[in-house]
């Protein structure tokens, strides 16, 4: 009833400015202004509404009213990137009973994946994924998110893990960073392990995870760390105990907790420290719709998205710094003209629990219009096409105390576009799950252009406009100009 009378007022809103006369919008400049916004968002209001009703009557298997719903969780290693976000170091469930989350149990991934292999059975990799030179015998779900598109990534850890070691029917999936989790402890204050002797804060969580995953507490280095479900004299699996304590913590909060809780979420997922699937397309269609579905965007004008993996099977990520520069120049004809270059510097020193060099195979996604006129500072390994992108691939491999700078340049014909009021140019450069880059964008607009392009930073001259920031989420820049 209350989604009905929304719509109900929204339809007599828009009755309401279609009646507005040009006499009336003179009258009152700010009338204008406010009925030329409403004009721009209406029709996301509308799908908006659209899908909310269709959403409905998914709600009770979503939310586990009619029966538990379950979710497969993975926690991302982010100091092992993945096109997804990290290397699956650990899975489980989350469990929703009656809208309320009432238990999550958390396990090694590797406990799955190796039972199955041993059993003599194997997956098959994608020949999309055959670049990824780690699957040696069977394809897996900790390797599953090789797409930097969390749908497909995650349709894909749910078809893994069902062909491993189903047990439940799943209504999605989700995908945490140690970076959520540490912002929620900030929240929660420090947990406590009392089976470790251990207090996870902020501060320390990612150092307990390797410690206890390949460090002097894991089994390999002798510490006892024993699988989930074994009973033994010894500590159980750091990340499931974690888990538990966690949520039990959460439960213990108070309600004016909450909405710091939830603005942690809302942020982790503009982040992507959280990345969420539904199985329910209506509740897939209106994350989507709200972007926050962690998809390889869809670019009404230019974009850029560099997506890096690790296949060094070690943990050097966390100890790179990564500064992106592009140069691009607008003609008449709104095409753009990219001059980029990616430097990689190794310059931190650290444990890197594998193999002391780093190779990354690296692809970009930019407009299907797109054309590379020059490459360097990699092996480049073809070109492809995939969600609705042109998409250029390379590889490279970096030692400690080393800086590796690829550059590119490269057009995307027709990205600016002409109306009535002047040029436009809209730059979508998107952020890849748990990777972290300095960005800074210097764009220039044809010499016809009057005045300073709006939308940026004015540096130079009146044709140049400039961005720097850290890319820790997508990020839109628009230039408006007049020729």
């Amino acid at each position: 009833d209350d989604l009905h009378q929304v719509k109900v007022n929204v339809n007599q809103a828009v009755a309401g400015v279609n009646a507005l006369r040009p006499a009336d919008l003179r009258f009152n400049a700010y009338l204008g202004k406010m009925a030329a916004e409403f004009h721009h968002y209406l029709p996301f209001l509308q799908t908006l509404l659209q899908e909310a009703d269709q959403l409905l009557p998914a709600l009770p298997a979503l939310l586990g009213i009619s029966a538990p719903a379950y979710y497969l969780v993975e926690l991302l290693d982010t100091t092992e990137l993945r096109p997804g976000g990290g290397f699956i170091k650990d899975y489980g469930f989350a469990t929703l009973i009656g809208g309320r989350l009432s238990a999550a149990h958390i396990s090694d991934a590797n406990l799955l994946d190796a039972t199955f292999t041993q059993s003599g059975q194997t997956l098959s990799l994608p020949p999309g994924y055959k670049w990824f030179n780690q699957v040696t015998d069977s394809w897996s779900l900790r390797d599953s998110n090789l797409d930097a598109d969390f749908p497909t990534a995650a349709r894909f850890a749910e078809q893994n893990y069902s062909s491993e070691h189903a047990r439940v029917d799943l209504q999605g999936v989700l995908a945490i960073t140690p970076a959520l989790i540490a912002n929620a402890l900030a929240i929660t204050g420090p947990i406590g392990i009392p089976e470790l002797h251990q207090t996870v804060t902020t501060r320390n969580l990612v150092d307990l995870i390797h410690y206890y995953q390949y460090g002097p507490g894991s089994l390999r280095q002798g510490g006892g760390i024993l699988a989930p479900g074994e009973n033994a004299d010894g500590s159980r699996n750091f990340t499931e105990l974690l888990a538990q304590q966690f949520l039990a913590r959460l439960h213990q909060l108070p309600a004016s907790d909450f909405p710091r809780l939830l603005q942690v979420i809302i942020t982790s997922l503009q982040t992507k420290d959280l990345q969420i699937y539904f199985n329910a397309p209506a509740a897939e269609n209106l994350l989507q719709s709200l972007n926050a579905g962690a998809t390889i965007q869809p670019s009404a004008g230019d974009s850029f998205f560099v997506v890096d993996a690790n296949i060094s099977a070690n943990h050097v990520n966390q100890l790179l710094t990564k500064t992106m520069d592009d140069q691009v120049t607008i003609d008449g004809d709104g095409n753009a003209t990219h001059h980029t270059t990616m430097r990689y510097a190794w310059l931190t020193n650290g444990e890197t629990f594998g193999p002391p060099t780093y190779s990354d195979y690296v692809r970009i996604y930019v407009p299907s219009s797109s054309s590379l006129q020059g490459q360097q500072g990699w092996q480049p390994r073809g070109t492809s096409h995939a969600f609705g992108r042109e998409v250029w691939a390379g590889s490279f491999s970096l030692s400690y105390g080393g800086t590796l700078t690829i550059s590119l340049t490269w057009t995307a014909k027709g990205v600016a576009k002409k109306d009535s009021s002047g040029w436009h140019y809209q730059y979508l450069v998107q952020h890849q799950a748990g990777s972290s880059w300095k960005l800074n964008v210097r764009a220039t607009v044809p010499s016809c252009a009057g005045r300073t392009p709006t939308g940026m930073i004015r540096v130079g001259n009146g044709q140049t406009a400039a961005l720097s920031q850290s890319l820790v989420k997508d990020t839109t820049m628009h230039l408006d100009y007049r020729c």
